[in-house]
């Protein structure tokens, strides 16, 4: 994959616009979310996280065209049920992909700690795009594993920068008794889900809007060669 100058800025600055303009669908669904990967320990975080990362990419191609509908609703959170299997995979194998860098940097004498997170760091950068592949493209857990690494190894450095302020956006919210986690968790998955239109996938998803024209379009398209048949 071509290597592309990563702009750290515009993916802040057009998630936290996104969350601005659509914050209650935002922080209602990613609630929700939250709260019922909670309460499964962590069995429907895939699916969960799937359906967030299609409507978070749909605000995003909305905005990216210039039309208002159709505006994604808090039901279609669940979509991502359709990739269950796929999704919980991936879920189940960051997780212990984690836990292993976790417990082996933690040996380093010294450093330990500050070994760990940058481990830490490093999976999430590597593994960043693989649930909205698997949201659009429908890939497997194992292929967008893959895909991820390959995309986010050419600016790896800057990508994981961009992860980490996330991440640290998001874990403002913990300090508010844990319930400012609902607002600022949003934050994180909003500039990775710009990070992966702008960087990883650059194809929008087909709008209403759009494919009404392209439909008019081909009736057009049609009719002009059945009249030169005729």
């Amino acid at each position: 994959m071509e290597s592309k100058e990563i702009s750290i800025k515009e993916c802040v600055s057009e998630a936290l616009d996104l969350y601005k303009n659509n914050f209650f669908l935002v922080l209602v669904t990613t609630a929700i979310a939250m709260i019922g990967s909670g309460i499964t320990i962590g069995i429907l975080a895939g699916p969960l996280l799937v359906g967030l990362f299609l409507i978070f990419l749909k605000l995003y191609d909305m905005r990216q065209a210039g039309v208002d509908t159709p505006k994604p609703e808090i039901g279609d959170l669940f979509q991502g049920f359709d990739k269950f299997k796929e999704s919980f995979l991936f879920v189940l194998g960051f997780i212990l992909v984690s836990i292993i860098v976790n417990a082996l940097t933690s040996l380093l004498p010294a450093i330990g700690g500050i070994a760990s997170f940058a481990g830490g760091v490093a999976v999430a950068t590597a593994a960043m795009f693989a649930i909205p592949l698997i949201a659009e493209k429908g890939m497997t857990a194992m292929d967008a594993a893959k895909q991820s690494l390959e995309s986010s190894k050419q600016n790896f450095l800057q990508f994981a920068l961009l992860v980490l302020i996330g991440q640290l956006a998001a874990s403002v919210g913990a300090f508010l008794f844990g319930i400012g986690l609902f607002l600022t968790a949003p934050i994180y998955l909003l500039i990775v889900a710009v990070a992966y239109r702008k960087y990883c996938s650059s194809t929008p998803m087909t709008l209403t809007a759009s494919s009404e024209t392209s439909t008019e379009a081909d009736e057009d398209g049609d009719a002009a060669r059945m009249r030169k048949v005729n």
